[in-house]
């Protein structure tokens, strides 16, 4: 199965800091002065921001510093600065993104204290002109457009011209880099290098006047690349061109002639596997035919491709090895999203192909979705066709694949807190939740644990409470020094943590929560951890639709209500473990048969038998225990099923009782496959209830108007895409058992 995007997102959290330009530290060049316009950002290399319009900017890696500063200024104009994290900022009045939005002055500043996501992305809008940006990670103070500061070691002053013709002339272990010196008040060169999609980083200082430098301990046979720049005290120059250089083979004299970094693609095996012979990229953005090692993501991994002014035509990306199950989007047009219009590959596995047949002439995105790690990606330009060949066409996330889950149970504790569930309590809440999954599955799916050694954090609980966003990667750590990676912990396999709830009133606690293949608990009991189990195997939240003043529309006035099956277990009925629905008891494997819930394709009365009275012996009843029936349009499927009791209303007077009566009289009706774009893309399994008495709330919680949603006796629902109409006509047998039925008359157009 395509493995589904994690839940497991934290809330991002920043400090934003506004200072007036007395305040900035004294360290900005006037960039525009000595070079033009730049859309590429790295931490510490100012940059001139183009004229007028939006400019946007992004780099990754903004996680890893304890905080990151952005500071712009020089030129003439009044530019709005907007900073966020993992998406584009809005730059709307009422936006919440970090801004500063000094009035008269392009001078601004935004200090992001513990940034939480890989990527930082940046906005600059307002009229403006030779305005200089640079952002600088770890620095808790931005600076100021006086200059100096980021000089070089001399006293020269100036505009200083870019060093240019730089060459390298290789061997096997070695490269002499050469170039031509332009300027005669440099105080200083900084040459950088990039190999094997390694990020940039500055290998050499050297003084004024030199034009030659040997770069030596390196790799035969590899490709490295150059780029440089010349400063004084005042000023940097334009970097130079970049000299791309393959050393020769081991004990061969000659230099190779062509090192082909757009090797013949669209044959296997031409996409080597980075990841098995150096560490994950830093680099935010992919260069031409240079393949790199992918970070590992539980939710996904993106790179910016930049074709300015290069003449380039089509993009052909492709990835493969590793492990985990990923899906390739690529767009010309800003991020890719789930349910856009990006290209998209989703074969199974890691090996996927997308050719982007009219890239940008700029920016160009992709996205790696999905669950994976070690996985290699490559951009070659003017190609079109990959070096890969994906398998066949991945499903997406249409069931679990093994018949019984073995979790592994970490609880984890503070120096300074322990853990109030005790090894004794958390064995009796798995029983329970181990009878639970026995008799849902009737006896079909086998769920057992292990209870491991408790971990205690290196900080203590505060440490966590007031910065929410450490805990995640914290545990994480420990739980890959305990020997586990919580990403792939293997093969019918998930991880459960259960820990000391994290959080305070005023940041809020973290829920209890849940993705494939691990799960947070923090309250600690059977409902929540058969809940949250539910989402380690695939499942989604059983939701409801909100059709307004009609049941269901079929078009955009419908909305999607999480949470809003208020009868089952995926749903409001966690706490008392209801019954999961039979959409989702048929994601798992062999827990119901096609004889259990026909497909109907013609008109007729069908008696269904109440599903929720199942043991380990089975479902327990004499007949079918639903129904499936697909729309007009032949693209969704309805799930009818019959049940005559919620749980929580079991030890409730008949006469209080709110739901039991309306399920013992009706029908539950879910839709599968509508509306189905969200935030978690690869749980395409939404199950969605049907509210048969809208706007009946009861009250100001909204998901009490679906405590009436049941399809009474006499009642009709007809299918909105013209497919056929269902109302229950009557009931019999002994309620309370499995052998209590409704009958349903189908009429098919």
């Amino acid at each position: 199965m395509k493995l589904p995007l994690s839940n497991l997102a934290k809330a991002i959290s920043g400090l934003l800091v506004l200072l007036s330009p007395s305040a900035f530290s004294a360290d900005l060049p006037d960039m525009c002065a000595t070079q033009g316009a730049s859309t590429t950002v790295t931490d510490g290399t100012p940059i001139c921001i183009t004229n007028n319009g939006t400019a946007y900017l992004s780099l990754g890696g903004a996680d890893a510093p304890s905080s990151v500063a952005i500071s712009t200024a020089h030129g003439t104009g009044d530019l709005s600065l907007y900073v966020d994290q993992s998406r584009w900022p809005s730059t709307a009045s009422n936006s919440n993104a970090f801004k500063s939005l000094n009035v008269g002055t392009n001078n601004e500043c935004v200090i992001i204290s513990n940034p939480s996501q890989y990527w930082m992305m940046i906005a600059v809008t307002g009229t403006r002109d030779k305005a200089s940006l640079v952002v600088d990670f770890d620095a808790t103070s931005c600076r100021s457009s006086s200059g100096g500061g980021g000089g070089g070691g001399g006293n020269n002053t100036g505009a200083v011209s870019t060093p240019s013709n730089l060459a390298g002339s290789p061997s096997a272990n070695s490269v002499n880099l050469t170039w031509n010196d332009n300027s005669n008040n440099e105080d200083e060169f900084v040459i950088q290098r990039a190999t094997g999609g390694s990020s940039w980083a500055t290998i050499a200082t050297l003084a004024s006047n030199t034009t030659s430098y040997n770069d030596t301990g390196l790799t035969a046979n590899t490709q490295y690349s150059y780029t440089m720049y010349a400063k004084n005290s005042t000023n940097f120059s334009g970097w130079s061109s970049v000299a791309s250089v393959t050393t020769n083979d081991s004990g061969t004299p000659d230099p190779d002639p062509d090192p082909n970094p757009n090797p013949d693609p669209g044959n296997d095996g031409t996409l080597a596997d980075l990841c098995a012979t150096g560490s994950p990229t830093t680099v935010t953005s992919l260069t031409d035919g240079v393949p790199v090692c992918v970070p590992a993501a539980s939710q996904g991994h993106g790179f910016s491709v930049s074709t300015f002014n290069q003449n380039v035509t089509s993009i052909a990306f492709s990835t493969a090895h590793g492990q985990g199950n990923l899906t390739l989007a690529a767009s010309a047009n800003g991020w890719p999203k789930a349910g856009d219009d990006s290209l998209r590959s989703p074969a199974v596995g890691n090996t996927e192909c997308v050719v982007l047949t009219s890239p940008k002439n700029g920016w160009n995105n992709i996205r790696l979705e999905g669950l994976f790690k070690g996985v290699s990606v490559v951009a070659d330009f003017n190609a079109t066709s990959c070096r890969v060949t994906p398998g066949g066409a991945d499903p997406g996330n249409d069931g679990y694949d093994y018949n019984g889950v073995h979790v592994l149970v970490y609880p984890i504790r503070f120096p300074d807190k322990d853990l109030a569930f005790t090894t004794a309590q958390i064995t009796a809440e798995m029983q329970k939740t181990k009878d639970y999954f026995t008799e849902q599955s009737y006896g079909k799916f086998n769920f057992t644990w292990e209870i491991k050694s408790k971990i205690t954090m290196p900080n203590n609980h505060s440490y966590y409470n007031n910065d929410k966003t450490k805990w995640n990667p914290a545990y994480k750590e420990q739980l890959v020094n305990a020997g586990v990676d919580p990403n792939f912990p293997g093969e019918g396999q998930i991880v459960m943590i259960t820990a000391p709830p994290i959080g305070t009133e005023a940041t809020n606690y973290i829920n209890s929560q849940a993705g494939p293949p691990l799960m947070e608990i923090y309250t600690y009991k059977a409902g929540t951890i058969a809940h949250e189990t539910g989402h380690a195997l695939g499942l989604h939240h059983s939701m409801s639709i909100e059709g307004g003043n009609t049941t269901l529309n079929g078009n955009s006035n419908d909305t999607v209500t999480n949470y809003g099956n208020v009868f089952g277990l995926m749903g409001m009925g966690a706490h008392s473990l209801e019954e999961m629905n039979l959409m989702y008891k048929g994601y798992f494997k062999n827990w119901i048969s096609s004889t259990d819930v026909p497909t109907i394709t013609s008109s007729g009365t069908y008696r269904i038998y109440t599903f929720n009275h199942g043991t380990a012996a089975g479902h327990n009843a004499p007949g079918s225990i639903g129904l499936k029936i697909k729309s007009g349009d032949g693209d969704k499927t309805y799930w009818v099923e019959y049940r005559t009791m919620q749980k929580s209303e079991a030890n409730t007077v008949p006469s209080n009782q709110l739901r039991t009566p309306l399920l013992q009289n009706g029908i539950l009706i879910n839709l599968q496959n509508y509306m189905d774009t969200n935030a978690a893309p690869w749980y395409n399994n939404n199950s969605l209830l049907l509210d048969h008495t809208p706007n009946s709330r009861s009250s100001n919680w909204d998901l009490e108007d679906f405590n009436d949603a049941p399809l009474q006796i006499n009642q009709t629902f007809t299918d909105p895409w013209n497919g056929f109409s269902i109302y229950p006509t009557a009931k019999g047998g002994t309620l309370g058992t499995a052998g209590a039925w409704i009958d349903v008359q189908v009429t098919i157009f």
